[in-house]
């Protein structure tokens, strides 16, 4: 075992360093394009988020990770989720503290993460809880709608307060959270409305779409239930897929597939084949999966994001560098600059 640790580690360390070399030649910036400084699934309680003043930045990675979120790794979590709620609990709460901001600051400048990219989840985690955040330049915010508990007529007007004051390129949408699907017309009604008028407002006022994609446990009655809103599936409908309803950039987190044993291949190759506007991130998967969905013709397509803060960002760009090696074209620096960099800046550049 300590063989194995120890090559592990020379393998990380092979692979971070040309990540550092490579960014001191080309310059490049590094984009985190999915981080969730705060609890968003509603878990923790204040009583339980740790309230120490220091956390170590260079923190183990979990153990999903070190499994590399296979099929065992994501059978032994949903053991987990089912029969010890409150392990879970805690270990998802240790991991957020009352000093977040330092914290992260110094795990991006560990991980050579020039600029992050945060997440809220309304109304969980609205966006005014990250203006401590506005003090830096190294932050990049989209912004959140509690989409049950807003009127349509009032949409537009909160969307631009978040854009005036946050500055936001886009807005995050999570079906499992916020309970809604994603093509308007799996939904009631006035739901659907909502949904129809918010798609509209994103196009209007050229802002793009982060949804979650795949399945999530939330808490529920003491224990956590599984839930499945925003499988890749429900993004789709023989009237109008979700993709018809925004022109505007789509990113898919978890490339479509978050605690999905078996990813719906068939759909992604769709996604790519009909729709140009349609990113997938990196955050919560495994290094096989990225490899898989890699190959020249959607390469322009996948940006990197490392998720919450129980998942360690410098791990989750050593996982990125280890799926880019195992592609068709091997570890270069024309895609690693590309997944890291270029395509964000592209798709930012298309909200202009």
């Amino acid at each position: 075992m300590h063989h194995i640790k120890k090559i592990i580690y020379l393998i990380l360390n092979k692979l971070i360093s040309y990540f550092d070399e490579l960014k001191a030649r080309n310059k490049f910036i590094v984009y985190d394009t999915h981080v969730h400084p705060f609890e968003v699934l509603g878990a923790c309680d204040r009583e339980c988020i740790n309230t120490e003043t220091e956390m170590h930045a260079t923190r183990a990675p979990s153990l999903l990770e070190k499994l590399d979120f296979s099929f065992l790794s994501l059978i032994i979590l949903d053991l987990l989720f089912r029969w010890t709620p409150g392990y879970i609990k805690k270990n998802i709460c240790h991991n957020f503290t009352t000093n977040n901001y330092e914290n992260l600051i110094r795990e991006m400048d560990i991980s050579r993460v020039d600029y992050s990219v945060l997440v809220p989840v309304a109304p969980i985690t609205n966006i005014d809880k990250f203006t401590p955040y506005r003090k830096s330049e190294r932050f990049i915010f989209i912004g959140s709608i509690d989409i049950h508990n807003v009127d349509v007529d009032s949409i537009e007007e909160e969307l631009l307060r978040q854009k005036r004051e946050y500055k936001i390129q886009g807005i995050k949408l999570h079906p499992n959270i916020q309970k809604f699907y994603p093509v308007p017309s799996h939904n009631e009604t006035r739901l659907a409305e909502k949904l129809v008028r918010l798609y509209e407002l994103l196009n209007k006022h050229r802002l793009y779409a982060l949804f979650h994609s795949g399945v999530s446990y939330l808490p529920h009655e003491g224990t956590f239930e599984k839930v499945s809103y925003a499988k890749l599936e429900n993004f789709f409908d023989k009237e109008g897929n979700l993709f018809d309803y925004i022109s505007m950039p789509v990113v898919l987190a978890h490339i479509g597939s978050y605690n999905v044993s078996t990813p719906n291949k068939y759909l992604l190759n769709k996604i790519f084949q009909r729709y140009d506007h349609v990113y997938l991130d990196t955050a919560g998967v495994s290094s096989d999966l990225i490899s898989k969905i890699i190959n020249q013709r959607n390469s322009d397509k996948i940006v990197f994001g490392s998720d919450a803060k129980y998942f360690n960002i410098k791990y989750s760009i050593y996982r990125t560098l280890c799926a880019l090696q195992d592609t068709p074209g091997g570890l270069n620096d024309e895609l690693v600059i590309k997944i890291f960099s270029q395509n964000y800046l592209n798709l930012l550049r298309s909200l202009k």
